[in-house]
């Protein structure tokens, strides 16, 4: 089970990388999530998550938190956070890039 705790910890993370090295490009691979925090939790984590990132999710349309992520998905677009949902890795990579 995916708990707050876990995305708030992943986001110290790639937060500390990108102070590091510059990287803003993230890639999650969400197609073995099985739950999610619930939508409050959601919300509260994207009103802090840095802007400057561009965040493609990579998910399975069969896994059962799929419309889960692409609710996440709208809540980060509309605080002004660059996140998109993918079906492939090859087009989640492409739309990365494409960032430059």
């Amino acid at each position: 089970m995916v708990e707050e705790g876990d995305i708030e910890n992943s986001i110290k993370l790639i937060t500390k990388i990108n102070e590091q090295s510059g990287v803003n490009k993230v890639l999650v691979d969400t197609t073995e999530q099985e739950s999610m925090p619930n939508t409050f939790s959601e919300f509260s984590i994207f009103s802090e998550f840095p802007r400057n990132f561009r965040v493609a999710l990579l998910a399975n349309q069969e896994q059962p938190t799929v419309e889960d992520i692409r609710f996440v998905e709208t809540v980060a677009q509309n605080r002004g956070i660059q996140m998109q949902v993918f079906n492939t890795r090859k087009e989640a990579l492409e739309w990365l890039e494409e960032g430059n």
